[in-house]
């Protein structure tokens, strides 16, 4: 199969060259008693438009339920299914073309998710020079 950027079989599209920024985030959140519905936590803004591409991990330290970690277009929609995380523990992750990263936390539910919930996001974006 040939690509259309080449002009023989050993050459490909030209280089493109991208900015690589890393970024670690603390973040916590609280459940209480009158939070009926899931809590999102805006963890990461994408400043920089759709065309960017980002890896890392969420950590999460402490709290009383899981959480889930939820990338979210520029239209306020969902991005693919969230990625649940027990406490304790960490996850790691791929996106592209989103627009905030978020952690929700869970609904109290009679109080049995009521607590803080902390951890870290680091973040490692990167997008092509215009």
């Amino acid at each position: 199969m040939a690509s259309n950027c080449a002009t023989s079989a050993l050459s490909c599209c030209p280089d493109q060259e991208y900015v690589q920024d890393k970024v670690c985030i603390p973040w916590t959140g609280t459940v209480t008693a009158d939070d009926d519905a899931p809590v999102p936590i805006v963890v990461y803004v994408n400043n920089m438009g759709l065309n960017l591409y980002a890896t890392g991990y969420l950590q999460y330290a402490s709290g009383p339920a899981n959480v889930t970690l939820q990338p979210i277009d520029s239209g306020g929609n969902n991005i693919g299914a969230p990625i649940a995380v027990s406490p304790g523990t960490t996850t790691s992750f791929t996106f592209r073309r989103f627009a905030q990263l978020q952690v929700i936390l869970p609904e109290s539910d009679a109080g049995a998710n009521d607590g803080t919930y902390s951890g870290e996001l680091c973040v490692t974006v990167r997008y092509p020079l215009a």
